[in-house]
């Protein structure tokens, strides 16, 4: 272990209490190690101990303090706070007294304990009848006089200035000036006069209105709030007569450099001894700036902030009770917002040499609006700048097993939604008829379900699907029809997955299903909840709603229907005119040629929906050339 020296010892001695007698003082040491480095936030036992008459006197005190250091090795410790009784004991009259310190049990230093400490022995006074609070605000003061070259204070000392003089001057008396006051007026012999009312305590609320700085410029000392005095007559012509006044705050001295000292107590004196009572905080609210334990004040309100020739300009209200907010920029109306009209930004061309720009944290533009209503940009920033096309087709051949109430899996897509949109899946392909019989098919698609394992799934498989038969056909084996089926949905951010389900109804049916394409077309309407119809149109003409295209339908789980019940009939016959009467079955006949007649509604439906997907995939196709960035 490292052998502890104490390098910088610090007393620092105090009375605790002036209204009974004091038991402790302070005492503040820098601890080292051998090497001279600072013990920092290091644990020590200080051991004190007074020794009476000399260093290696006899002890009448002694105790251990447990400490941590600081930052800096500085170790703080009050004596006499653990051993009260020998404290208490001691006779301090009867000295001298030697202070032994040791750290860690080892002795670091002894030495002697002076006149400060003593101050205890003062407690005697506490049985004198001094009266000190008179009424005479004068009978403290003491007069400076100068004589011989010797600057004396009346009741003080006398300080010899005969080297401070100017030897070439012959006149021993030309510089020689006496300081008097007179009530609040200090005044100095061939100078001026200074009114130090304003030092006095007035019970003022202003901690610094008193505070004046002290300043020399060439031979001019002057004083803030004061006079100058010019102190040329003072120099000899070598600039050797120069000195400086420091103010030492906590003990409210006045010292100037090769001179004395004054105590100022009566100037500085803070009444009630607090230093914050009389700070002042501001604040404000709105257009109101408050002054704490004080007034407030306004600010004027502008209603427009423009620039020199009043082209450019921010403005509020135009017209009275207008409410509405204008930009102007360069005597054009750029911007108006308000809550009748909304928000509106006018660009200055109809063309694409006006742009609205839109750009991330690094100044790239990922997103612009030209004059002619162009969106453009990468999707980097805005996501529902571009939409997204997700497709699965090509050759294949799928054998419909499932009957009524199973379906089976026949194509699936699954797609990231970046945020809230609409989903336009379209699906497509060719059905084969394969038996000589009555063949059916039921098709139809959902999202992010399964109708075979969810009844919420499957009522919405009967709410949109599509069916397709053979009937009324001539009963040959290879028949083949083309199958076109879509639907629109409101998808939230996320993964969305759309599949194409199909059963053939009956046992008794055939149904194979060629090369089906699945696609799907993501439009984006930003945000992160679910799209609303509204929100997108996918026709310049009319507002879509959700729809399905059905080449015929039967009702929504036809369980108990009746025209379920005689297709079951027909489909489990193989022969329809021993099952049914000619009546039902012309009555069938008139059911079917009016799905017909809906079928071929729904084909010209069909075909205007195809010129709508001609559209939107022009635009899509647009969109996605559209890579351009207007920087």
């Amino acid at each position: 272990m490292k052998k502890l020296c104490i390098s910088i010892l610090i007393l620092i001695i105090w009375l605790t209490n002036f209204a009974q007698t004091p038991t402790t003082f302070n005492y503040q040491a820098v601890l080292r190690d051998a090497s001279g480095q600072i013990l920092a936030n290091q644990s020590v036992e200080i051991g004190i101990a007074i020794l009476q008459g000399s260093p290696i006197g006899s002890e009448v005190f002694a105790e251990t303090h447990s400490v941590t250091t600081n930052n800096f090795g500085l170790a703080n410790l009050q004596i006499g706070s653990v051993n009260t009784v020998e404290m208490e004991s001691i006779d301090w009259s009867a000295g001298p007294y030697f202070i032994e310190v040791s750290v860690d049990g080892t002795v670091v230093g002894t030495s002697q304990l002076l006149s400060v400490p003593f101050a205890m022995r003062a407690v005697t006074v506490e049985n004198d009848n001094v009266e000190d609070a008179d009424a005479d605000p004068a009978n403290e003061l003491q007069q400076l006089a100068f004589e011989n070259n010797e600057l004396s204070i009346s009741d003080g000392n006398v300080i010899d200035l005969s080297a401070l003089i100017n030897t070439k001057d012959t006149s021993a008396t030309n510089e020689l000036q006496q300081l008097a006051l007179e009530g609040e007026q200090l005044t100095i012999t061939e100078g001026n006069t200074v009114d130090l009312s304003a030092l006095a305590n007035t019970n003022d609320t202003s901690p610094t209105n008193e505070l004046q700085d002290i300043s020399l410029t060439g031979t001019d000392l002057s004083i803030s709030k004061g006079s100058t005095v010019d102190l040329s007559v003072l120099q000899d012509g070598t600039g050797t007569d120069e000195q400086k006044l420091t103010f030492y705050g906590g003990n409210r001295y006045l010292t100037i450099s090769n001179g004395n000292s004054v105590h100022l107590p009566f100037v500085l004196h803070e009444q009630d001894d607090d230093k914050t009572n009389e700070l002042q905080a501001l604040s404000i609210s709105n257009d109101t700036i408050f002054l704490s334990n004080g007034n407030y004040v306004k600010l004027p309100v502008a209603s427009k902030l423009s620039d020199a020739d009043n082209d450019t300009k921010i403005q509020v209200e135009e017209n009275p009770d207008e409410d509405m907010l204008r930009v102007d920029i360069a005597g054009s109306e750029t911007l108006t917002i308000s809550d009748s009209t909304g928000t509106i930004l006018r660009l200055p061309t109809n063309d694409d040499n006006s742009n609205l720009k839109v750009a991330n944290s690094d100044g790239k533009v990922v997103f612009g609006v030209d004059g002619t209503g162009m969106m453009y940009g990468d999707g980097s920033g805005l996501s529902n700048v571009k939409p997204l096309l997700k497709s699965s087709g090509g050759n294949s051949n799928v054998q419909i097993t499932m009957n009524y109430s199973f379906y089976q899996n026949v194509k699936s897509v699954t797609l990231e939604a970046p945020c809230s949109g609409k989903c336009f899946v379209m699906a497509s392909g060719y059905v084969r008829w394969e038996s000589e019989g009555w063949d059916v098919y039921v098709s139809g698609i959902t999202r992010n379900s399964d109708p075979n394992t969810s009844w919420d799934a499957e009522f919405d498989f009967y709410d949109h699907l599509n069916v397709a038969t053979d009937y009324n056909c001539a009963d040959i084996q290879d028949q083949y029809a083309s199958y076109a089926q879509h639907r629109c949905f409101n998808v939230g951010a996320g993964t969305q997955t759309f599949t194409l389900w199909a059963n053939k109804y009956t046992s008794s049916a055939k149904v194979r299903m060629y090369d089906v394409n699945l696609t799907v077309l993501f439009f984006p309407t930003a945000g992160t909840g679910e799209g609303t119809l509204k929100s997108t149109q996918l026709d310049d003409d009319s507002e879509q709603q959700e729809s399905d295209v059905r080449f015929t339908s039967i009702p929504r789980r036809p369980d108990g229907g009746e025209l379920r019940k005689r297709l079951d009939a027909m489909m489990n016959s193989e022969k329809k005119t021993e099952v049914v009467s000619n009546n039902e079955f012309v009555e069938l006949h008139n059911k079917v040629d009016d799905l017909e007649a809906e079928n071929e509604k729904l084909r010209k439906e069909k075909s205007e929906t195809d010129q709508r997907i001609s559209a939107i995939e022009k635009q899509v196709k647009r969109l996605l050339k559209t890579e351009k960035l207007e920087n």
